[in-house]
């Protein structure tokens, strides 16, 4: 399958929801660099959980690209809550 195709062929909605998540992969990884940055557990925690719940009902829903990103928010978020508190 060429690129041009494969990018032609995924559906806008994913492509709306992986600018989001990518955005929110971004915000994750500047808590995760910095070494001052203190986040609460449970928020971690929840926050990871819900990335792989959403990676998992993306992925459901043929939304494929989102869900990778979404299960790299929940890593990074599990990373934050052993790192950052």
């Amino acid at each position: 399958m060429q690129l041009g195709h494969f990018l032609k062929s995924r559906i806008w909605q994913d492509w709306v929801f992986l600018v989001g998540t990518i955005f929110f992969d971004i915000a994750a990884a500047i808590s995760l660099i910095n070494p001052s940055t203190v986040v609460p557990l449970f928020s971690s925690i929840a926050t990871a959980v819900v990335g792989v719940a959403l990676g998992y009902t993306q992925y459901t829903l043929n939304l494929k690209i989102t869900s990778i990103a979404s299960y790299v928010n929940a890593l990074i978020w599990a990373l934050i809550a052993i790192y950052r508190n």
